[in-house]
């Protein structure tokens, strides 16, 4: 049981992401409202609360499916969507 984190340790982290979390929120809709029409701010932004929602719904849904047709699935798959972002987001930085 020497590898099981400590509770405290976890609910520390945990309350230390969500501390940052709220912090970045202003920076980040700073960000948005820069990128997008002022009449069209709140249309655009429900729109990407909604998604965000129907992603954090789905997502428990296919890593259940998925590790339960092999344990490293998750993770695996969870590496190459990382590993196909990259040349993604470079290709956008490129466009600029």
């Amino acid at each position: 049981m020497f590898l099981v984190p400590n509770f405290y340790a976890i609910l520390a982290a945990n309350i230390m992401a969500e501390f940052g979390n709220t912090l970045s929120l202003p920076f980040y809709r700073s960000w948005i409202f820069s990128k997008i029409p002022s009449d069209k701010a709140s249309s655009i932004l429900a729109g990407l609360s909604s998604f965000e929602k129907m992603v954090a719904l789905a997502t428990p849904l296919i890593v259940g499916l998925l590790a339960k047709l092999n344990p490293i699935l998750p993770y695996l798959t969870s590496l190459t969507l990382f590993l196909a972002a990259i040349p993604l987001l470079l290709s956008l930085e490129k466009r600029k």
